[in-house]
């Protein structure tokens, strides 16, 4: 009945070791590049105020900017 307090006590260590990881892990600017160029929306560009700016959201950003202005795609 001994060993019942110290494994719980190594499982929620291990628990808390994996959390605190991942999250080491999900901030890095390197794996957030290397997941977005795997999921097809291109390199990671910007980290603001905690969200990623890639490739794919800078030009649809531009795309509305022009399409606001009167500026057709087709013609540059």
């Amino acid at each position: 009945m001994k060993r019942k307090p110290l494994t719980s006590f190594v499982l929620a260590g291990a628990c808390v070791a994996g959390i605190a990881c991942g999250e080491l892990i999900h901030r890095s600017p390197a794996f957030r590049n290397a997941i977005w160029i795997c999921c097809g929306r291109g390199h990671l560009l910007a980290i603001a105020e905690g969200e990623g700016i890639c490739e794919v959201d800078l030009r649809r950003a531009l795309a509305e900017f022009r399409y606001a202005i009167g500026v057709d795609g087709n013609r540059l």
